[in-house]
């Protein structure tokens, strides 16, 4: 997938692009068991692992997220996958992602407005903060709670670690961008950083002509 390497080295050496590293040229992850946004038959697949603590994760979740949203994922070419990569120096980390994968358990449909107000509310953020966000939308403290505190998706987000590991992700947010697999698992370029819509732009559009180009499947 040099394409989208192509794309995003391209878009950053011409100094508009923010803070990051760019990643191996391919990388393979699963796209399939995690929280995602969009139809599954979108062309091209974003996966981002986030942190749900990380001031750079807000940043791309509430300006470049929602711009991708409106005119990529809104309109059926991009499916946005979100795995979890909570870093250690952030001590809410774990809790969160436990948090939002119970919400996506307990009520998928307000899983996306979950994400969105623990950004938002992510300064002077705490444990409680969690809760009142879960209750705005519904979702009872206790039942909310519970799950979050349990084990339940230990493993799941376990494994997300792993695999971010495995590819070389050690800061957030993290992305791999590519064609929509036909599989459970995507082949994609990497990057690490928060990055200006512009380079989002660039890296979709360039594997949306690659897809416009290839063989029907």
């Amino acid at each position: 997938m040099a394409v989208t390497l192509t794309a995003v080295t391209a878009y950053l050496r011409g100094g508009q692009g923010g803070a990051g590293t760019i990643g191996r040229d391919s990388v393979t992850v699963a796209v399939t068991g995690s929280p995602a946004i969009g139809i599954s038959t979108a062309p091209v697949t974003i996966l981002e692992f986030t942190d749900n603590q990380c001031p750079f994760c807000a940043r791309h979740a509430t300006t470049v997220l929602q711009r991708i949203r409106r005119e990529y994922v809104e309109t059926g070419k991009v499916r946005y996958v979100l795995r979890d990569l909570p870093l250690s120096i952030h001590p809410y980390a774990p809790l969160l992602a436990r948090a939002a994968r119970c919400v996506a358990a307990i009520a998928p449909n307000k899983h996306l407005a979950f994400h969105d107000s623990l950004f938002a509310h992510q300064r002077g953020l705490t444990a409680d903060t969690i809760w009142r966000v879960g209750a705005t939308l519904g979702i009872a403290r206790r039942e909310l709670e519970g799950c979050a505190r349990s084990s339940r998706f230990d493993e799941a987000v376990e494994a997300d670690l792993q695999v971010a590991a495995q590819v070389g992700f050690s800061g957030t947010p993290s992305f791999v961008a590519g064609l929509t697999p036909a599989g459970d698992t995507m082949r994609g370029g990497s990057w690490t950083g928060a990055f200006a819509y512009e380079q989002f732009k660039a890296v979709i559009d360039s594997l949306l002509i690659r897809q416009a180009a290839a063989p029907a499947r």
